[in-house]
Order: structure tokens, then sequence, then C-alpha cells
């Protein structure tokens, strides 16, 4: 293989994980965004109680 072709091959590499990142990391945020709704449900809650 030349320099070149091994250069090419290391930069689509290094996309194919950089792709597989913003996937995690997008999953990681959807995720945090579920656990949240609950918690602002439960503190509306709270406060209707204490009214």
């Amino acid at each position: 293989m030349s320099t070149t072709t091994n250069v090419e091959q290391e930069i689509k590499e290094i996309k194919e994980k950089l792709e597989l990142l913003v996937t995690l990391s997008n999953n990681i945020l959807q995720l945090l965004v579920k656990e949240e709704e609950p918690v602002a449900d439960e503190i509306a809650a709270i406060k209707k109680r204490k009214n």
C-alpha cells in the first residue's frame, strides 16, 4: 500500500469512529432528557402538594 492509501484509510477509520462517537453522544443526551422528564413531573407534584 502506498502512503497516500494508508492515510486515506486512516482518515476513513477516524471518520467512522467520529460518527460512532456522535451517535453515542446523541443517545446519551436522549437518555438524560428522558430521565429529566419524570424528575420535572415529580417536582411539579411536590410543589402542588405544598400549596
